[in-house]
């Protein structure tokens, strides 16, 4: 089963919207993180920790995602210490842009996806579900269209 370790900070600064609400706050961009994560992890089995830079403050909560402050340290040390304590980092998915972090991932055998890629994947993801249920709707849409055209012509059984 796949590990994904997340830089948050590091991908809250890909998403336009969750970087310009970050400047102001801080919170609001952390919550919106999660959701985000939340809403892509759904159904997907493995297990998720975003690490986030300071403290807990309030707090963001999530029953799918695990989420580490790094308090006074760096999130980017409490990443690397999590790879290194990992019984299997060739599991481990480290999602970040931050080349120390993505160098010692790749040195220790660690999948690594730079966030901006990431970032790239769920919009993508987001593009293909919406088209699917665009081709449900035409596919729901020709066949209504097939069974008024058969009601027409044999009548409608009672």
């Amino acid at each position: 089963m796949k590990e994904y370790l997340i830089d948050g900070n590091n991908l809250i600064g890909k998403i336009p919207k969750l970087k310009l609400l970050q400047k102001n706050e801080k919170s609001e961009a952390r919550a919106g993180i999660v959701r985000y994560l939340e809403n892509y992890f759904t159904g997907n089995r493995g297990k998720v920790t975003l690490y986030l830079d300071g403290f807990r403050g309030e707090g963001v909560r999530s029953a799918r995602i695990m989420i580490k402050y790094s308090d006074a340290r760096p999130a980017d040390e409490i990443i690397k210490r999590d790879i290194s304590e990992s019984r299997n980092p060739r599991n481990l998915v480290v999602i970040s842009s931050d080349n120390e972090v993505t160098g010692f991932a790749k040195v220790c055998s660690c999948e690594v996806l730079l966030s901006e890629e990431f970032y790239r994947r769920v919009e993508g993801s987001k593009i293909n579900s919406k088209n699917l249920k665009n081709d449900e709707n035409i596919k729901i849409n020709e066949l209504n269209n097939y069974k008024n055209e058969f009601e027409k012509l044999f009548g409608e059984k009672k």
